[in-house]
């Protein structure tokens, strides 16, 4: 189940090893806000940026340290430094590019649930991205669930399964009825008045 798994990164457990052994704690605090799923990425990217940012003030302090040591546990300090400065860089670019494909993602779902525009090329101009990676978004805006509407892509156009089923069970509705005034055909949909097209005469569906 999903509560029972990685117990280790409870809020619990990256405290307490962010308190007593922080370079495994920020490490798990990394894996604990890796998690991009809905209303999450931009403030993973946020987290990363100021781990990577910790990170990279330890590599400082610890090679200015280093500078000034001269016993033989030099390469050991060199290689730790490496490995902070190497891993905050790296948690400050992941944390930009979540940030940024957050504002993606937000602007995605702006577009579909609000302004319901149907064609991926109004899309991807209103994102500015190019049309290419505007499918790779949506395609990961969908499997991720970042999107409430039920929605699918075919041809570069945008299918709203609701507006179809609405459709669909609209046309369930519609009978075909000959008036019996004028014996003009009319579309009637069930459960609404409908007057003759042709004469205005009270429209009934026979049962």
């Amino acid at each position: 189940m999903e509560s029972n798994q990685k117990i280790y990164l409870s809020w619990t457990v990256v405290i307490l090893t962010i308190i007593f052994c922080w370079p495994i704690g920020l490490f798990l605090l990394y894996l604990k806000f890796k998690d991009t799923s809905k209303n999450k990425l931009i403030f993973a990217g946020k987290t990363k940026i100021v781990i990577g940012i910790f990170s990279v003030f330890f590599g400082l302090v610890g090679l200015t340290t280093e500078m000034e040591d001269t016993s033989d546990d030099l390469l050991i300090g060199i290689i730790l430094i490496t490995f902070f400065l190497s891993l905050g860089i790296y948690l400050i670019y992941i944390g930009i590019k979540n940030i940024k494909e957050g504002k993606i993602y937000d602007q995605l779902v702006y577009l579909i649930k609000y302004e319901k525009i149907e064609n991926m090329q109004d899309i991807a101009e209103r994102l500015k991205i190019n049309l290419n990676d505007t499918n790779k978004y949506m395609v990961k805006a969908i499997s991720m669930k970042y999107i409430d509407e039920e929605i699918e892509c075919k041809n570069g156009k945008i299918i709203y399964k609701r507006q179809v089923v609405e459709k669909e069970e609209k046309k369930k509705k519609e009978h075909i009825v000959k008036c019996n005034s004028c014996g003009g055909i009319n579309t009637v949909i069930e459960g609404e008045n409908s007057i003759c097209e042709y004469c205005g005469m009270q429209l009934f569906i026979r049962k």
